[in-house]
């Protein structure tokens, strides 16, 4: 089983690790337990092994497919 490591700009939660801290040195993300991760402008998309879509970060135009426009800064 891997691990993900995530680090750098994280103004919009972007980094799944529920908050909006920037990360200048890899940090190992618990709550990331994907199969597939889709990085976006801002924003993330994971699909884990049943095939379900999580998302997080930036939503101004309600990229993250959550029903709004707010920002998340951990993963649905």
């Amino acid at each position: 089983r891997g691990s993900v490591w995530v680090f750098g700009w994280n103004f919009h939660g972007n980094l799944a690790l529920g908050n909006s801290t920037n990360r200048s040195v890899p940090t190992l993300n618990l709550e990331l337990r994907a199969l597939t991760i889709l990085p976006g402008p801002g924003h993330i998309l994971c699909v884990d092994k049943a095939g379900v879509i999580s998302s997080v970060g930036f939503n101004s135009q309600g990229q993250l497919s959550q029903g709004n426009t707010s920002n998340c800064v951990s993963l649905k």
